[in-house]
This record gives C-alpha cells, structure tokens and sequence, in this order.
C-alpha cells in the first residue's frame, strides 16, 4: 500500500470559516512547472492518532486565469523523486499520479474560492517529510499568493515546530552553559590584576559574550515561534551572526596560539588584523550559506544538510585548510622552541584545541548517516559542545594569577620598571627572544627577578 499506514483527509471549508494561517507569501510559478511551496516534518502516533494538521490557502494569482494543480508529496520513495526530477512533473501526467499522495485543480478565476483546504494527518510508523507543490496548467506564468499553518499537536507547546527543528529545551540548556561560562570569564577579566585585561583575555570575553547573546536570541526566537508559529527573521539573523562571530574569535585565538603568539612572543595589532583576514571571509561565507539552506526555495524540496551541497562542500575543504594550516603553524613554532613546558604545550594543547577546526568536517559526515529529523539537533548540539569545551579550556589556561606559565600573557611586574633604565639589561632583551617576549612593547627593559624565574635563558647555541 503506497501510504503504508498514512492518509489525507481533505475537505474543502466554508470561505467564511476562519483558520490559523500565518505564513504567509507568494512565489512565482513558471509556465508548466511546478514549484514547491514549503516543506515539514510532522511527528507520528504509533497508536494511529492524528499526528499532524496542515491548514492552506491560496489566496489570490496573478494573472487571474487559467488552471493549476495542488499537489502533496510525501519522503516515500515512490512518492519522493529526487532533486533533480523535481521540475519534471506535468498535470494530468502519470508520472505524476503515481508521485502524488494528493492532487486537487484550482481554477485561478474562481480563487480565493477553491483554494482553501484543511488536512488532518495519521501516520504510525515515523516521522515524516511532507513537501506542498503547485504546477501551472495552462502555459502561463504567474504569482500565487498564499498562506499555510502546520502542526504536530502531539508535541505540546512546541507543536509549531516541526520534527527536524532543534527543540527549546536542547536550546535553554545551551543558553545556560554559555552564561556560565561568560560569568567566569567576566569575573576573570575583572580581577583586580591590570594585566587580566590582557587582549587574549578580552578576545575570549568577547566570543563568550557573542556565544551567549546569539543563544538567548536563539531561544527568544524559538519561544516566539512556539507560540503561534510565526518566526522573526531579524531575530534569526542576529543569532546567526552573533554564533558566526564567536566562532571566528575562537578560531582566532587558536590561530594566534598555533603560532606562538602569547606563548613564545607577545600580541600586537598586525597578528590579530592577520588573522581577521584569513579567518573572517571564511565565517563570513558559513553564515550565508546556512541562511542560504534557510530561506531559499531550492531548500523547500530537499532534506538534505546544507554543508553536503556543492558549495558546502567547498567550504568543508576551506575549513580542512585552515585545520591543515593550523597543524603546519603548530609544528614550526614546535621545532623552533626549545622549552620543553612549551613544546609539551604545542604536543597536547595544541592538537586538543584543533578540535575547534574538525568539528565541521565530522559533523558533515556525520549528517550524512543521520536520519534527517534529528539531524539538526544532533548536529547543534555536537558543534556546540565543542565550542563549549574549547571555550572551557581557554577560560582555565588564561585564568589571572592562575595562567599555565608557558603562556606569556601576564607582564612580570614590568609595569612598575616603567622609566627606568638599564643599559646592560636592554641589551640583553635585544639578543634573547624569551625576555623581549616578556616585556611589553613600550616599556624600558629592565631586570625582574620575577622574569627571571619564569624564563630561564637557554644556552646561545639554543636560541631560535
């Protein structure tokens, strides 16, 4: 049996009968084409219940004449034929009648008569894709207008969403892991150390803070959807962005580190305005890529995970770049220390902190194993543990006072060696890496007994 368990009811309602339609939009159907107009995935009732309810209408057309056909697919493989077929079907056609698990004609004179429809949905065996498509009959290209409402009443307050979207439960815990973690890195950047408001330090801050605030946006937004099904794309837009930056500020400090950068020698502008470069057109492209899966219509007859696309796939390898450009930084800046503290730090730390630059390429791989309708959360929840960890990792490295000494992030006391002089000892910090490392830019070289312990001098014949 083609529904294997799943049936369609359909009635055509009064036009005075009110219903729950809030998305709303119109789309441009071509001359004998067809053009799908959205997608969902609706939850399923073992028992044989109603599982899910979609509420459509089309309102209006313009031209307002001809003929076109509403047409319902399911994911069944007899019904769902790929992406690449999907323009290929015609009215009337067989092809199309065996596709379809709905047809109904409209004649666009007679609309918004006709074209309002209410379907209640069984299914018992799983969750279950249902794309909604509409084809023009006439040889005539037009605008439709229309606006649809879908459910999964089994899911209580949160039967707007459909069954692939992350949860708002999976969302809150997130939330509160990130504000954990800015409160601690708040209160560390706050010590009353000056030199805790070291630039890596506030880097940090920063990703934090941009993780947290794009979570509870993330979680706002979810709430307002939950609670008519009505999403705010600003909201969306700025949680997307607000994730996209803490990931590069991320990336960013794993980059300066792979290079030395507060471990072996000090932070200037000219690292950070390198990294940028490198990094952000990168984060940059992620971003439109994923709003890109979002928003585009491509994306309303394919369940497909966007990195698995073509140009998704460009970016894994952009990203397998990076992680191999990461690994090269690393082992020069291995083979030109020649403290061993440090050398243990680049061997351990530094392949643990690569993690932030796999994630990508497992969770694509990963996706492509997942069954769809948990795909997101799965994969949401795999990046941000991730994210989260390596996070964890910097907070307690780079704690005040604290710090792993192999970074040199705090400044000796040199701030109180400020104006005075010593000839002997500028001439040493010129001749020895590790000294001018520890002495900000800016300030008189001069001796500290404190420097001295943390930095033992290395043989000449040892010097980078």
């Amino acid at each position: 049996m083609l529904l294997k368990g799943v049936f369609v009811v359909l009635m055509v309602s009064a036009p005075q009968q009110a219903e729950a339609l809030l998305t709303k939009g119109s789309i441009v159907v071509p001359a004998n084409k067809a053009v799908f107009l959205t997608k969902f995935c609706f939850d399923f009732d073992p028992s044989g219940g109603a599982s899910g309810d979609w509420h459509l209408q089309i309102s209006d057309a313009s031209p307002k004449t001809g003929d076109i056909e509403l047409v319902i697919f399911d994911d069944q493989a007899d019904s769902y034929p790929g992406e690449n077929a999907m323009w290929n079907f015609k009215c009337g056609s067989e092809k199309l009648k065996r596709a379809a698990k709905f047809e109904r004609s409209i004649e666009v004179s007679s609309l918004p008569n006709g074209g309002k429809f209410s379907m209640p949905l069984v299914e018992h065996l799983r969750p279950r894709w249902w794309f909604v498509a509409a084809i023009d009959c006439s040889g005539i290209e037009r605008t439709l207008h229309y606006s649809l409402h879908m459910t999964n009443p089994r899911q209580g307050w949160q039967k707007e969403l459909s069954m692939d979207h992350c949860g708002l439960i999976s969302l809150i815990v997130v939330l509160v892991v990130y504000v954990g973690l800015a409160f601690a890195q708040q209160y560390a950047v706050m010590h009353q150390n000056e030199t805790a408001r070291h630039p890596l330090r506030l880097i940090l801050l920063a990703a934090i803070a941009a993780a947290s605030l794009g979570m509870l946006v993330f979680v706002l937004d979810g709430l307002w959807f939950a609670r008519d099904g009505d999403r705010q794309a600003v909201l969306y837009l700025a949680a997307k962005i607000l994730k996209g930056v803490s990931k590069c500020l991320l990336a960013s400090i794993l980059m300066l580190l792979s290079q030395g950068i507060c471990v072996s020698q000090q932070l200037h502008s000219q690292n950070l305005w390198q990294v940028s470069k490198l990094l952000a057109p990168f984060f940059g492209a992620c971003l439109l890529l994923e709003l890109w899966g979002e928003y585009a219509q491509s994306r309303t007859y394919t369940t497909g995970f966007i990195y698995c696309t073509w140009f998704g796939g460009a970016l894994v390898l952009a990203d397998l770049c990076l992680l191999a450009l990461y690994f090269k930084n690393l082992h020069r800046t291995y083979l030109a220390e020649s403290d061993a503290e440090r050398q243990r730090l680049y061997c351990t730390w530094g392949l643990l902190y690569s993690g932030a630059f796999i994630v990508l390429p497992f969770a694509t791989l990963l996706a492509s194993v997942l069954n769809p309708w948990v795909r997101e959360e799965t994969i949401f929840l795999l990046t941000n543990c991730v994210h989260a960890v390596m996070l964890t990792l910097l907070i307690v490295g780079l704690w005040p006072e604290r710090a792993q000494k192999f970074f040199c992030i705090d400044d000796c006391d040199l701030a109180k060696t400020i104006g005075m002089k010593s000839d002997a000892y500028a001439n040493l910090v010129d001749s020895s890496p590790w000294l001018r490392a520890c002495t900000p830019k800016g300030v008189s070289a001069t001796a500290s007994s404190d420097c001295d312990n943390r930095f033992a001098l290395p043989n000449e014949d040892t010097l980078p």
